[in-house]
């Protein structure tokens, strides 16, 4: 079946251009809006978020790295790459705060889709999402 020829015009004229990251306002849950707003200091593009409830206090929210994107430019092993080293690292950096040994601890998890993209899930107590803000904007102040 041949490609959509709109859709191929659509999709060749935007990626002629450089793109940068901003933010930008979207509806979230109140539970979550801090953290949505701090991650945005971090490369990534978040996807979806959820402050879950009272019962399961499990706040969740997806992202990919913004080098996802770039795979036309950078090429597709290299944007994932920069992703799986972002995961790596950040991961590393929530340890600092979270030793593995807390119950508590947020969980960073990635799933691979396909052969192209990364897609990360972050999660924690909902009950600590003031303190989850403050520490990913302590490990965004070190970038």
């Amino acid at each position: 079946m041949d490609p959509d020829p709109l859709v191929v015009r659509v999709a060749t004229r935007f990626a002629a251009h450089r793109q940068t990251l901003i933010k930008v306002n979207a509806p979230v849950d109140e539970g979550v809006a801090e953290v949505v707003s701090t991650l945005s200091l971090f490369p990534v593009i978040t996807l979806d978020s959820c402050q879950g409830n009272d019962i399961n206090h499990k706040a969740e929210i997806s992202f990919r790295h913004a080098d996802s994107d770039m795979a036309s430019e950078i090429g597709a092993t290299e944007a994932r790459h920069r992703a799986a080293d972002f995961f790596v690292w950040l991961t590393e950096q929530i340890g600092h705060w979270f030793p593995f040994n807390r119950s508590d601890r947020p969980r960073l998890l990635a799933e691979c889709y396909g052969r192209e993209r990364l897609q990360f899930t972050f999660t924690w107590d909902n009950t600590k999402s003031p303190e989850i803000a403050k520490m990913l904007r302590e490990i965004a102040s070190g970038l």
